[in-house]
């Protein structure tokens, strides 16, 4: 998923998790925290079971209110 390519290195991108044609059974999220919310939310509203978020230097994609 990229919200802003429709192709990376030869991979259609899409530009959300509901635009994705198949079932999702899990997300690994690496993006700035503040991004983290907002697919959490996705990902509930879409019944997809399993979150990862990125964790890399300081806080990497953890967000404390995706967390909740």
């Amino acid at each position: 998923m990229n919200p802003k390519a429709q192709e990376v290195e030869g991979t259609r991108c899409f530009p959300d998790l509901a635009s994705v044609p198949a079932e999702i059974q899990g997300l690994v999220i690496a993006t700035p925290p503040s991004a983290a919310d907002r697919l959490v939310e996705d990902c509930v509203r879409l019944g997809i079971p399993r979150v990862w978020m990125h964790r890399s230097f300081g806080e990497g994609s953890v967000s404390q209110e995706a967390i909740r």
